[in-house]
């Protein structure tokens, strides 16, 4: 069975959902809800004691033994950050969830109650879009249990949203530079991988006013993962190598907001993905070996969008065909560097490979 799979089934399991061992329903104790004055509010902060005693009533059941007290006491806290509240109601909201949550999993609890934090963090950061959250999110990408952390990957975005959405401060985000690390700590979760890049990358529907301004920002940290998930190719396969496969389209549609420099690290590192993984797909298993060529398929695509003088020259990597055996995509991989070297003087040889073991022959049962 896929791994993923037996990682979101824990991860149920874990949250009590299927638990035999609980009770009946119970209802979580504790004050009622938050005043609708509150969430009515445009300035809340007057509100924050009441908010705190709210979310505070609730924190015994979210970290007790009893998986149906948990969840209830979760999806109450969540219940009280939904929309139509103002902006001030649901930012001091995720300010005061924030401070609970990293409470809680500094005292490192079971994996039960930091999956469900990691639930109530992820459900809270959809709603508010608050950079609040950052701390709490800090701690959850860098959890040692995937699951947890892959949660964390996901409460990611809406923060990260908030924090480049004034991309002048942006620069040196705490939480921007750590989904790195965070990615490298999980080298073996090429799924932590994908959400460390969907974390960064800006939403298609903003407008391009404001993606000229954020691009620039987040190309950096986004190229730094790409680059990890290379050198991680030069001596096999990662785990999951679709989790690359829809950074060459924001490559594409960034490239025109970036500097020149940052453009030719886009180009650069556009390359070496051809070149690594193309030459690692004779070790690419039967399941995986399509996804790595939708990859380069895209990237060659990419290339050749931004930069017209290529015309026709990467159509034999673009126009790769699932099916085709890895040896031939290895042999044209190859061939990449040499070919664009001449249009582009700045391109660095890619990473040497040292090809990985060949894929188990052994039927799957």
């Amino acid at each position: 069975m896929n791994r993923r799979v037996w990682v979101c089934i824990g991860s149920i399991v874990w949250l009590g959902l299927l638990a035999g061992r609980a009770r009946a329903q119970i209802a979580a104790s504790g004050v009622g809800s938050v005043p609708i004055a509150a969430k009515n509010a445009v300035d809340a902060s007057a509100y924050r004691s009441q908010i705190q005693d709210f979310v505070e009533s609730q924190v015994s059941a979210l970290t007790g033994e009893d998986p149906i007290a948990q969840k209830a006491a979760r999806e109450k806290l969540i219940s009280e950050c939904t929309g139509g509240a103002t902006p001030s109601y649901l930012d001091n909201y995720a300010l005061v969830i924030d401070a609970v949550a990293t409470d809680i999993l500094k005292r490192n609890p079971s994996l039960r109650v930091r999956l469900n934090v990691a639930v109530l963090v992820n459900e809270v950061g959809r709603s508010s879009r608050s950079k609040a959250l950052e701390g709490s999110v800090l701690i959850l990408i860098n959890d040692p249990a995937e699951p947890v952390a892959l949660r964390g990957m996901e409460s990611a975005k809406p923060v990260i949203a908030a924090v480049v959405s004034k991309p002048q401060t942006a620069a040196g985000d705490k939480l921007m530079n750590a989904i790195l690390p965070a990615v490298k700590k999980h080298d073996k979760s090429g799924f932590i991988a994908a959400e460390g890049y969907r974390a960064l990358i800006p939403e298609d529907n903003l407008p391009p006013t404001d993606l000229a301004d954020i691009d620039p920002v987040v190309l950096g940290p986004i190229l730094d993962i790409l680059n990890y998930r290379i050198s991680l190719y030069t001596t096999g396969i990662p785990d999951n190598p679709s989790a690359e496969t829809d950074v060459p389209t924001f490559l594409y549609r960034s490239y025109k907001n970036a500097a020149p420099a940052l453009q030719h690290r886009i180009v650069q590192t556009l390359v070496d993905l051809i070149c690594v993984a193309g030459q690692q797909a004779p070790a690419a298993p039967k399941d995986e070996i399509d996804e790595v060529i939708q990859t380069l398929n895209y990237a060659a695509a990419a290339l050749t969008a931004n930069n017209p003088n290529l015309d026709t020259s990467l159509d034999f990597i673009t126009h790769l065909n699932k099916g085709i055996p890895g040896s031939v995509i290895a042999q044209k991989a190859a061939t990449v560097y040499d070919l664009l070297k001449p249009r582009f003087p700045f391109l660095q040889p890619p990473p040497a490979v040292t090809p990985g073991p060949a894929p188990s022959t052994k039927s799957e049962k």
